[in-house]
């Protein structure tokens, strides 16, 4: 049904806050497509334009996605990721009411450069095992992870597992990691890499989150993971208490 119009707000504005109040109120569900452009103008009685000047803005708040030659659709809510304190993928999205879950891409053994040795405080040339995965959310990727882990704390480690158990999980109980720390730094990267892009359902270069985590077990680092994540699907929120009580 066609919102009716207010003199002193835009048209496409109304129609921005027409949808944008339907989403909120989960009166369109996640994935849910909407009507054509053609569609909306005669139903607003609004022209093509300014459609389209909502449609833009309700991206512009990740409110709505485009495919090309597909349509428009309600996107997925974002994973809010609180920084606090020591957090799991997995543990988290459950949390949200979500369903995670995990693709291996590929996993080798490898010998340490410079960087990497520095990373983990080893010399060059020690056997790591490098890990390359997909996480999702809801069978819809979210972030791409390249993942070092030490070989000689994590001795016959079989990668395959990460398919159906969460990494921590599996460091917990088949080699009783007693975790005490980890360290992130963000920023901002946009991404060339084709095999990314694709995995993370990109079809040209895009802004990602870039997390680099440090895992610790007694002072001692047991996971260095690289994380390209879409700015759409997750959020991240720190919080600052306050030192001075």
């Amino acid at each position: 049904m066609a919102k009716k119009k207010s003199v002193n707000i835009p048209l496409y504005y109304q129609i921005y806050d027409h949808f944008k109040t339907l989403i909120k109120n989960e009166e369109l569900s996640e994935g849910e497509a909407l009507l054509p452009e053609r569609e909306l103008a005669n139903m607003f009685k609004v022209s093509r334009a300014t459609i389209r000047q909502a449609l833009q803005k309700l991206e512009e708040d990740n409110l709505i996605y485009r495919l090309h030659g597909s349509g428009t659709f309600v996107s997925h809510k974002t994973i809010k990721q609180e920084l606090s304190a020591f957090y799991s993928f997995y543990e988290e999205t459950v949390k949200a009411g979500k369903t995670p879950s995990s693709r291996v891409l590929s996993y080798e053994t490898v010998s340490t450069n410079k960087e990497l040795a520095e990373i983990f405080k080893i010399a060059s040339s020690v056997n790591i095992m490098h890990i390359k995965r997909l996480r999702l959310i809801d069978n819809e990727p979210v972030m791409y992870e390249d993942t070092f882990i030490p070989l000689n704390r994590f001795r016959n480690f079989k990668p395959e597992l990460l398919n159906e158990k969460p990494m921590y999980s599996i460091f917990k109980e088949q080699y009783g990691v007693s975790f005490d720390k980890a360290t992130e730094a963000f920023s901002s990267l946009i991404v060339k890499d084709k095999s990314i892009l694709e995995n993370l359902g990109y079809k040209g270069e895009a802004s990602c989150m870039l997390i680099k985590r440090i895992t610790y077990e007694k002072n001692r680092i047991i996971e260095y993971t690289v994380s390209y994540a879409r700015g759409d699907k997750y959020e991240y929120k720190v919080v600052l208490n306050n030192i001075e009580k």
